[in-house]
């Protein structure tokens, strides 16, 4: 995950790679991903996470904290 500008010109300088999806999000869907990561991870044991959320425990931490980086990112600009 990483974050795009909303500037057009900026976004285009970044590389997408071919496994990535781009989506549009608002701070506040983006905070509801941040919650949900962590209430999984807080909520399901680590031996059973990937079998019931198809992805490692060390994968969705990582998640978290980018959306945690970007968010803060985003607040800093406000």
């Amino acid at each position: 995950m990483k974050l795009l500008e909303p500037d057009s010109r900026s976004a285009e300088k970044q590389h997408i790679d071919e496994k990535e999806v781009t989506i549009a999000a608002t701070r506040d869907e983006l905070i509801l991903l941040a919650n949900s990561l962590n209430e999984a991870l807080e909520a399901v044991e680590d031996w059973e996470f990937d079998t019931r959320l198809g992805s490692s425990v060390d994968e969705a931490r990582a998640l978290h904290a980018t959306i945690n980086e970007i968010l803060r990112h985003d607040a800093a600009r406000q």
